[in-house]
């Protein structure tokens, strides 16, 4: 075992195993660092290292490549299709497809976005994607090992980081990315225990007294203090922008309708959600 890594390899699908470590090895010799975004980092952090059933389960698996330049993103990309693996998307150019069934998305972002926390897909560049807060999240993410012999390890975005990123994500393409914001409900709601609980008594007891002892409305307001010493100030104001917004006494409460979309939306479930989104932006706001 390296360091400190935790060994998740015996709970991951061997689908995704047989993906990441591909990714993994060619990753080290083209000297591109990556970690692992969207669902599949929220199912190896909850899933895997804390034993939470996910709210929706997905066979795709999310990886961030920071790259240089394109050449560089088409490099790793031309060097898993070399393996003859892989075969590719015909609609969508991020994409590739394992023989073993799984869907494999690489985003690339840093220096080659134009401009900064933007990405515009060759050649015409008529495909845009937002890459706010990724610099951030590769800071700050974590390494587990997800094959033991040879053992390979990545690194995977931690929830704070996944939390930004999934609420830039529903902002920035709303209406199409209704997922995203029922993901970031469930960490709003799961955060607590992924091993923040004994944490908040020891580190934030602050939190705990002005969520008057409720776990449920103390874990929503700990990951927005944890997203604001993650992320920059610019992500930072960006985030607080979305969140004032959608939490306003006159919204249109856009993010709050997303996120309840697929369950009983009456005015108690309604005004709950409402309270952790609240709370999320209190968190992010204050010290």
């Amino acid at each position: 075992m390296t360091g400190s890594s935790r060994n998740i390899s015996h709970k991951l699908p061997p689908e995704s195993v047989e993906v990441l470590c591909d990714v993994a090895l060619l990753a080290i010799h083209l000297d591109v660092p990556f970690f692992v975004v969207g669902a599949t980092a929220r199912d190896m952090i909850f899933g895997a290292l804390y034993d939470i059933p996910p709210s929706r389960t997905t066979f795709d698996i999310d990886l961030a490549l920071r790259v240089a330049d394109w050449k560089q993103y088409a490099s790793l990309r031309t060097a898993l299709l070399h393996t003859q693996r892989y075969t590719e998307d015909r609609h969508h150019q991020q994409r590739l497809h394992h023989d073993n069934g799984a869907a494999l998305d690489l985003v690339p972002f840093g220096p080659l976005e134009a401009p900064t926390g933007v990405i515009a897909w060759p050649p015409g560049n008529d495909v845009v994607m937002s890459t706010s807060g990724f610099e951030e999240a590769l800071a700050s993410s974590i390494e587990v090992i997800v094959a033991e012999d040879p053992e390979r390890t990545v690194r995977v975005c931690t929830p704070a980081a996944l939390a930004a990123m999934k609420l830039i994500a529903w902002h920035d393409n709303y209406p199409a990315r209704t997922k995203d914001a029922q993901d970031l409900l469930f960490l709003m709601k799961e955060y607590i225990h992924a091993g923040n609980q004994e944490r908040l008594y020891d580190t934030a007891p602050d939190i705990l007294a002005a969520a008057a002892f409720s776990l449920d409305v103390a874990g929503p307001r700990l990951l927005g203090r944890d997203i604001r010493r993650m992320v920059h100030a610019e992500t930072r104001e960006k985030l607080l922008a979305i969140l004032t917004s959608e939490t306003a006494d006159d919204s249109q409460f856009r993010l709050l309708s997303d996120m309840t979309r697929t369950t009983l939306r009456d005015d108690a479930r309604l005004e709950e959600v409402l309270l952790l989104l609240r709370q999320l932006t209190m968190g992010l706001a204050l010290p």
